[in-house]
């Protein structure tokens, strides 16, 4: 019934974890396709010892991406469902079979399903999203931020075909693209599950931490879905958000708020209202010192 899409990039010293997690899964009618992406490690070597269970392995002939990566193993897929995981992220032992009963309370809706997802880095830890959302709270979040993590997300195979799959095209984020285009493009209801369904822990050469590849993948989301759906108030807001973000250089952030201010001019205007505002905000305050 669910085909289980794992790509992977020389991860020999922790892709048996991610195995681990779905051998382990109470619900058993499942298939593991595995897509390495030209690994130069051991991978095939950790990978060979569990190709006695529903595991089918294929290597890229070159690194291909993740996206493209992922898009190969569901051309190979035999299941109904489709669901994703890293080999860096693994998952609770209930993972699929919560899904599925949720699953079979809304078999009759264009939908898919996602989870919250548990973020280890060092000694932080987050829980994304916070709480259950509505469809209606998810589209208007999305568009900020993305709260939907590919390793929780259960989809039927036709409606993944029918969105496209993966933009391969897309140097980061293709998770967060994906997501938009189910929720604006094809007007999928995503719905969520309270319990935590997996659990990614940030690898020091995680492709999460490519600064340069993320400046890319957020203007290309920008031009498709945050000009298109979004006020121009909310984009100044979406905007404010990277002035102060500390993971970011300032050379960069300039770079990410001119390329989306030449592609919306209105944005101009808002901002120099939001600074006059701020500017007669100071000068009363001061008035108000002095008299």
């Amino acid at each position: 019934m669910i085909s289980i899409i794992m790509p992977t990039y020389n991860r020999a010293y922790i892709i048996e974890r991610a195995i681990q997690s779905v051998i382990q899964q109470t619900c058993k009618d499942w298939e593991l396709i595995i897509v390495d992406d030209a690994s130069d490690d051991h991978t095939k070597d950790v990978v060979m010892k569990y190709l006695s269970y529903n595991i089918q392995y294929y290597v890229n002939s070159t690194n291909k991406g993740a996206n493209l990566s992922r898009n190969i193993g569901v051309q190979y897929s035999k299941g109904e469902y489709l669901t994703f995981l890293d080999s860096d992220n693994y998952w609770p032992k209930e993972r699929l079979e919560l899904q599925l009963k949720i699953m079979k309370e809304h078999c009759n809706k264009r939908c898919f399903f996602y989870g919250k997802v548990k973020i280890l880095d060092k000694k932080n830890e987050q829980t994304v999203p916070h709480k259950n959302l509505t469809w209606n709270e998810l589209k208007k979040i999305e568009l900020y931020d993305n709260v939907v993590d590919m390793n929780t997300i259960m989809i039927s195979k036709s409606l993944f075909l029918e969105s496209g799959g993966f933009d391969n095209e897309m140097p980061r984020l293709q998770d967060w693209e994906f997501v938009l285009r189910l929720l604006y493009v094809f007007q999928i209801e995503g719905i969520g599950c309270e319990s935590c369904l997996s659990f990614n822990e940030i690898q020091e050469n995680s492709i999460g931490r490519d600064n340069s590849k993320f400046e890319k993948a957020i203007f290309i989301l920008y031009k498709k879905y945050m000009c298109k759906y979004m006020k121009t108030e909310d984009l100044f807001h979406f905007l404010y958000r990277f002035m102060y973000n500390p993971k970011f250089e300032k050379d960069q952030i300039q770079r990410i708020i001119s390329k989306m201010a030449l592609k919306n001019p209105d944005l101009l205007f808002v901002t120099l209202k939001q600074l006059q505002e701020k500017e007669n905000e100071t000068y009363q305050n001061y008035d108000m010192l002095v008299s």
